[in-house]
């Protein structure tokens, strides 16, 4: 590792985002001042063929310059660096390295990756950040930068529009920093031209190792209640050719579309106007259901009833209508937010469970 007099900045900010990330980047962005005295380094998860304006966006609310930086370039104080699509970022020493090495758990560019890098060349100067995010890049990463001697701060998984990779990070890491997106730029202006404090884990901090503990847990409570099914998140450039063109035929409006599987079709959920939907397709394809989110507080009583009778220890964060593209029918179905799987229970309107095959 580098000596610190070799370098120009007392810190450095390494962040990692994926479903949900690109709303969280920009409002973190949003509170950072024009003095902000550390280089910032950002991989959010984004498809290989799919262009990324992310450092458009952040430039334009910003008060710090944003950009996809050139392999070999000179790191500098108070520029956000974001990674490319289907390149790896590392840091080494005072100069940052733009690859195509190969993908990391499926990943190019990887959380995994640049963390690892920089706690390599950066020790306890690193700040590690984990954000919203389905399945589990940044978790080992951050635990490198904390066995480095780094600080690790990991975004609320409650405040998280996706709580899966915050929900792994605490699984192994029991961070320095558990904070709502809202605290995390002033703290970040506080660490960086502050210093760290001596006691950096906050009051009331669990022991190691609880958070894993808790999440075994809930897993294995999971796996079995029945009733209860598993959505799997997948990569963009995963999806199915026919499915992948279908959605942006007939969704051309569609915005911050995350893709989901499961064992019999292929979920898009994206936002439209205000509202937040989804549709399923076929591998061919076909549509085969519509739904739109709805109101916690709008399901009807049967429903409500099923929930508290059946599920009386679960915490539902999101219900979505769903209407049967072949017969019309109307399901609606809730998922459960305290974990890192996504899970969803099916429900008719007058409360009856439907089982499903995956």
């Amino acid at each position: 590792m580098a000596s610190s007099s070799a370098f120009r900045y007392r810190h450095v900010v390494v962040i990692g985002a994926s479903a949900g990330g690109v709303p969280a980047l920009l409002a973190l962005a949003k509170t950072l001042p024009a003095d902000f005295p550390a280089p910032i380094f950002m991989v959010l998860h984004v498809g290989a063929a799919l262009p990324s304006m992310l450092p458009e966006l952040l430039s334009a609310v910003s008060k710090l310059p944003a950009r996809h930086p050139e392999s070999g370039e000179l790191i500098e104080p108070g520029i956000i660096y974001v990674a490319p699509p289907a390149h790896q970022l590392l840091l080494n020493g005072n100069w940052v390295l733009v690859t195509q090495g190969p993908p990391e758990k499926g990943f190019r560019p990887s959380i995994d990756t640049l963390f690892r890098s920089a706690a390599s060349a950066y020790g306890g100067r690193v700040i590690g950040v984990i954000l919203t995010g389905f399945l589990s890049d940044g978790a080992l990463g951050l635990q490198l930068v904390q066995q480095h001697g780094g600080l690790t701060i990991v975004q609320d998984p409650h405040d998280a529009e996706q709580p899966a990779m915050p929900t792994h990070a605490l699984a192994l890491v029991t961070p320095d920093y558990l904070v709502p997106l809202a605290q995390l730029g002033p703290l970040l202006v506080r660490l960086t031209t502050a210093g760290a404090p001596a006691n950096r884990r906050p009051p009331g901090a669990k022991p190691r190792g609880w958070a894993a503990a808790k999440l075994l847990l809930l897993l294995l409570w999971l796996a079995l209640v029945p009733g209860l099914a598993r959505a799997q998140a997948i990569a963009v450039e995963t999806v199915p050719p026919l499915a992948f063109g279908a959605m942006f035929r007939q969704y051309p409006q569609a915005r911050q579309i995350t893709w989901r599987r499961f064992q019999a079709w292929y979920q898009a959920s994206y936002t439209q106007g205000s509202n937040r939907r989804l549709v399923r397709f076929s591998s061919n394809g076909d549509v085969e259901a519509t739904g739109q989110d709805i109101a916690l507080s709008a399901l009807s009583l049967p429903i409500q009833h099923t929930l508290t009778t059946y599920y009386p220890t679960r915490t539902f964060c999101r219900a979505i209508e769903v209407t049967n593209a072949r017969t019309g029918a109307l399901t609606y179905e809730m998922a459960t937010c305290e974990t890192a799987l996504s899970r969803t229970i099916t429900l008719t309107a007058n409360g009856r469970k439907i089982p499903r095959p995956d």
